[in-house]
């Protein structure tokens, strides 16, 4: 297992900078490299998938990959994509949890409350935004609640957890950023961040965590 994680970092650290390299140089479409860089994390996060927290986030990175269909190869259909990623956070917040022991409920429906607010401070903006201020607000408690599991449990799988979230949501501070003024450093800082927030969220599942 350690072998092949190993050589999945390898391999994922040469796809992100050769997609890095297309964007800084403008030479190519970066889009496919993209793509194949954040399958393979759905791939071998699958591939690992042999209990209930591993199959969570095998979950989440599948969905993830499918959110990309939409929002980077068909760069289309922009709502049906954060829509997927919000599933996706609620998937982190049942994970959070089970490695916490907690009932969920409790985490649900304060995150939904607050999602609820930030959907009806956001609502003259239309949908879309509705939706993104929904999900980012999720996105943001399930931040909080990693970094006190991780500084709770104290160990590297938990930090990678922990890490790999707070780049995902680097990442997506980006693309806010990037939407409201673009600019070539938002539009490559946003891949920057999220492969690696990505790939350290599929090595976080791992025995150790998931027997927490």
């Amino acid at each position: 297992m350690r072998r092949m994680r190993i050589w999945f970092w390898l391999l994922e650290g040469l796809l992100w900078l050769g997609f890095l390299a297309l964007d800084f140089y403008r030479v190519a479409d970066s889009s496919a490299l993209k793509f194949t860089a954040i399958l393979l994390c759905a791939v071998f996060a699958v591939w690992q998938s042999r209990d209930r927290d591993s199959r969570l986030i095998a979950w989440t990175l599948a969905l993830s990959a499918l959110a990309d269909v939409f929002l980077l190869l068909l760069n289309r259909w922009y709502g049906l994509g954060v829509g997927i990623f919000l599933i996706v956070q609620v998937i982190h917040t049942l994970r959070l949890c089970g490695l916490r022991g907690l009932d969920p409920r409790a985490d649900l429906i304060l995150r939904v409350c607050i999602a609820a607010i930030a959907v009806l401070a956001t609502v003259q903006f239309g949908f879309l935004a509705m939706l993104s201020a929904a999900y980012i607000s999720w996105f943001g408690l399930n931040v909080a609640e990693a970094l006190i599991f991780a500084r709770t449990k104290r160990s590297s799988t938990a930090a990678l957890y922990a890490a790999g979230l707070i780049l995902y949501f680097c990442c997506d501070l980006c693309v806010g950023l990037n939407n409201l003024a673009p600019s070539s450093f938002t539009n490559i800082a946003m891949w920057a961040f999220y492969l690696p927030g990505q790939v350290l969220i599929a090595s976080s599942a791992n025995p150790e965590v998931s027997s927490s």
